[in-house]
């Protein structure tokens, strides 16, 4: 849609609102007005349409006050009459392998700037057969998988997710209306059996392309892959051994803190992982780049070493301090093993 285009449609919404004789002359639109009822448990506001048939729920961002909430809500339900909307993200669920629903993702942009996102039914799916609890079943399995990815990058550079169980978070794009997305496909099963795929997606710039598929990995990147999804299973089993402790202070106060693990494949290769432990990320993105040309040109301060246990083994760390450009002072420790006596 075009600026002067979005303009016109803009300001037709603010004379709908303001007159209702103008509505009268736009086919198949018609004005509604909403009353507030309450907040609900999370102080949300909520507005009732004169006919009972349409509620709206605001947070405390989008509407602080009753009246705003109803302004909010009448001007919605004239740009939802228009389809005047953007359309920015895209949510599929698969069952057993099956495209089952998907829920498009609008931006509504209101007449004083503030802008509104809400998912709607694909019209050419429906709302899919996974309704109801399992539906809830599927939307909490789905934020446990979440949480138990870890994601890395291959050699050739392409990002790869992949989940506790070691299942890869394949990738791919789709054009829908006329748009680019690219989603990450996040695959669990339900406590029935039921196979499902639920994948959220995000807008691709024009003359971008960020999906990839197994075909277009070379020997060398199909046996990464393969290694990562072993590697997966082991670390939700915890046969892993921990070798190195990586911290960095800022200040006194902790930057972040990685651990270094050893993993033993079944092919009888040993691969190292750094994986976060704990990240406060205190340094900005020119800090920290300053702070990595100092550690390769080894301008750090020696302040000698200490020992410290963890996780039930003797680690000896070595500490150097680096002060940036903008006075900032850096405590950088390593930790190794201590060798048994």
């Amino acid at each position: 849609m075009s600026v002067r285009a979005k303009s016109w449609k803009y300001a037709a919404v603010i004379a709908l609102i303001c007159s209702g004789a103008v509505a009268a002359a736009v086919v198949g639109v018609k004005i509604y007005k909403y009353h507030y009822v309450d907040k609900d448990e999370e102080g949300r506001h909520r507005v009732l349409r004169e006919d009972g048939r349409k509620m709206w729920v605001f947070s405390k961002k989008t509407a602080d006050s009753p009246e705003q909430a109803v302004q909010t809500a009448e001007e919605m339900d004239l740009l939802k009459q228009q389809g005047i909307k953007e359309l920015v993200s895209v949510r599929e669920i698969e069952v057993n392998g099956q495209l089952d629903s998907r829920r498009l993702g609008y931006e509504y942009t209101l007449s004083d700037g503030r802008t509104i996102r809400q998912y709607e039914d694909d019209p050419d799916t429906g709302p899919g057969t996974l309704v109801g609890e399992r539906k809830d079943e599927a939307e909490q399995r789905w934020k446990e998988t979440l949480k138990g990815m870890w994601s890395c990058r291959l050699s050739d550079g392409q990002p790869f997710h992949v989940t506790a169980d070691g299942q890869e978070v394949s990738t791919y794009e789709r054009v829908v209306q006329g748009r680019t997305f690219s989603f990450e496909k996040v695959p669990f099963v339900l406590r029935d059996g039921t196979k499902v795929a639920w994948s959220m997606s995000r807008l691709v710039e024009e003359g971008q392309s960020t999906a990839t598929t197994s075909g277009g990995h070379t020997a060398d990147t199909e046996q990464e892959r393969k290694d990562l999804l072993e590697i997966a299973i082991l670390r939700q089993q915890d046969k892993r051994q921990l070798i190195g402790i990586d911290e960095l202070a800022a200040n006194g106060k902790l930057d972040r803190r990685t651990f270094v693990y050893q993993y033993q494949l079944s092919d009888g290769q040993t691969k190292d992982l750094r994986e976060g432990d704990e990240h406060n990320f205190l340094l900005n993105k020119e800090q920290r780049q300053e702070w990595r040309q100092c550690k390769n040109k080894g301008s750090g301060e020696d302040l000698g070493t200490y020992e410290e246990k963890v996780k039930g083994r003797m680690f000896v760390f070595k500490r150097q301090r680096f002060t940036l450009s903008d006075g900032t002072e850096l405590t950088w420790s390593y930790g190794t093993l201590k060798n048994d006596p």
